[in-house]
């Protein structure tokens, strides 16, 4: 892993790939090349694009680099947040993305992997195997990403030659909690892959942990994930939480209701009760409950 300069880029990879819904307002004249897979055709603009970086313009990588500088002084997302280092032919990459756009899921159902979202991809280095990374990587030599504050490459993961095995339900499972995990993970500033991988994993355990004691709306697991984050791991197992969180299923409230009475001052003698406060709160900038 390395950091980059807006400046290195283009130069150092072949293409990028675009999001076309979070950009909709990207100049026409961009030699943008669709990515559908079979019988999503119909809808490719919703899909993202695939920008071979050698055949765009002077003027226009101009206007590309243009804006990630401009993004970066900013502090705004760029408008571009993945790009590719990879010697292959542009119809190979397009094959491929095409292909791992979409998973198969244990029973026969498959879904959009929205790997080419940086948040996504964060989270599949520690949820796929290596041969699965490797499968993801294919071609690609170096993938890089926009983490919320750097540029970050990522190298191919070596030895990831062998056969890929399927998506299993575990993952499956693990792969619709990404979108929870990074709705905590925002609230920190876990931008390091070490320590982001870490964070994840922790948010993940109590996103199960809090499944575990029935709760299921996402605010729900939100809020509980980050009590286990700010307050204590094992916020949940203070007398005060248990009850609270067992009187949920003798009545008609919520998670959210049988925590409201709680202000800052209690929460701080829940975690002074169980020794002391997360780890992940000791080091990270967060909101406190």
């Amino acid at each position: 892993m390395e950091s980059l300069y807006p400046v290195r880029l283009l130069a150092d990879h072949q293409y990028a790939l675009l999001d076309r819904v979070a950009n909709a307002g990207i100049p026409e004249d961009w030699p943008l090349v669709p990515l559908a897979p079979q019988g999503f055709e119909n809808e490719e603009h919703l899909l993202p694009a695939l920008i071979p970086l050698q055949e765009m313009s002077a003027a226009q990588q101009e206007d590309l680099l243009e804006m990630l500088d401009r993004a970066q002084d900013s502090g705004d997302v760029p408008v571009v947040v993945t790009f590719l280092a990879s010697d292959v032919d542009l119809e190979r990459m397009r094959l491929h993305w095409t292909r791992q756009l979409m998973i198969y899921l244990p029973g026969g159902g498959r879904a959009l992997l929205r790997s080419y979202d940086p948040r996504v991809f964060m989270q599949l280095r520690w949820m796929f195997t290596p041969a699965q990374l490797g499968r993801l990587f294919g071609p690609i030599d170096k993938w890089t990403v926009y983490n919320g504050q750097s540029w970050q490459s990522h190298a191919r993961p070596d030895g990831t030659h062998s056969t890929a095995s399927p998506i299993d339900t575990g993952q499956a499972i693990q792969l619709g909690r990404i979108g929870q995990i990074n709705q905590v993970l925002a609230q920190f500033s876990a931008t390091h892959l070490p320590e982001l991988e870490s964070v994840s994993r922790k948010i993940h355990s109590l996103l199960v942990r809090a499944q575990e004691h029935g709760l299921m709306a996402e605010q729900e697991l939100i809020a509980f994930a980050m009590h286990g984050m700010t307050v204590h791991p094992n916020f949940y197992r203070h007398p005060d939480i248990a009850r609270r969180i067992a009187e949920i299923d003798r009545s008609e409230q919520t998670y959210l209701d049988a925590i409201a009475s709680i202000d800052a001052a209690h929460w701080q003698r829940i975690a002074q009760g169980l020794g002391k406060t997360s780890s992940a709160a000791a080091h990270l900038t967060g909101p406190t409950p």
